[in-house]
């Protein structure tokens, strides 16, 4: 019998929008990475949607991961910690809502702040098609060995 999960990753983008597809395909790397027996809790979307705030109050970590435009100036796999802002102005549009603003929802309607990051991945190329630039597909490696850096200071027993 498994115990449920505490530790959700999320990666979201789109996958017929070249380097959009990032979040997908780290989760994908992830999944080879840890098994099929993993207690992570592993999912894929096209865009973070306010029905996942109940998924993220009974969670105790969660990574985001998403590519990210015009991220030139900052590492090509940056992580982000993300805090609640106790009164933050939230635009609950769907094709708009950040993981910051999903985290601060968590915590305005159910009262919990799990500890939440955001894995930022530099994409290139964001047009039509299923295929990653050269340079996204070069980032995957190092954006899995990040979050498993993430699970192990979380919970060592979560990569073994």
């Amino acid at each position: 019998m498994s115990q449920p999960s505490t530790v959700l990753l999320i990666g979201y983008g789109n996958p017929l929008r070249g380097d959009d597809g990032l979040g997908h395909r780290v989760i994908d790397a992830l999944g080879e990475v840890l098994g099929p027996n993993t207690p992570v809790k592993m999912l894929k979307m096209l865009q973070l949607d306010v029905v996942l705030a109940g998924q993220l109050a009974d969670q105790k970590l969660i990574v985001f991961v998403d590519a990210a435009a015009n991220h030139a100036a900052a590492a090509p796999v940056s992580v982000v910690p993300l805090s609640v802002d106790p009164m933050p102005a939230l635009s609950l549009a769907s094709h708009a809502l950040t993981p910051t603003a999903l985290v601060a929802l968590t915590h305005w309607l159910y009262g919990r702040s799990p500890r939440a990051a955001l894995v930022a991945i530099t994409g290139h190329d964001f047009s039509f098609g299923s295929t990653l630039s050269a340079a996204a597909e070069a980032l995957i490696p190092e954006a899995v060995r990040a979050i498993l850096a993430i699970l192990a200071e979380f919970d060592p027993a979560l990569i073994t």
